[in-house]
């Protein structure tokens, strides 16, 4: 296999010039001994939005992953490149919109939606 076809496909929305370039997962996610698909992975943030009463707030990626307010769920802890995969399915389906202040993507926030 050559590495081009190693390497990771990326998608890009050049519509939108704050969209980012995030990676695709195309096998599944495996947390907490856990095996869920990446819509799996985007019901479970959403659901932690919503139950949260952070609809309608922004939020950084960062703490979504690593925060202290989300230690527990099932997405803390998982690889930035995963919870960014998902927050993209929730970008598709109107539920959020991905945004970055700049070139550094670890600056990256996001904006949930009812």
């Amino acid at each position: 296999m050559t590495s081009a076809e190693n390497s990771t496909p990326r998608s890009s929305n050049s519509s939108k010039s704050s969209t980012m370039n995030i990676p695709e997962v195309g096998y599944s996610l495996r947390f907490y001994g856990n095996y869920a698909s990446k819509r799996e992975l985007a019901d479970s943030l959403a659901e932690y939005i919503r139950n949260s009463g952070r609809t309608g707030s922004v939020e950084t990626v960062y703490s979504l992953y690593a925060g202290d307010e989300t230690e527990g769920e099932r997405f803390w802890g998982l690889p930035r490149e995963c919870i960014l995969t998902a927050l993209k399915l929730l970008e598709t389906d109107e539920k959020c919109e991905i945004f970055s202040t700049g070139d550094d993507d670890e600056c990256a926030g996001v904006k949930f939606f009812d």
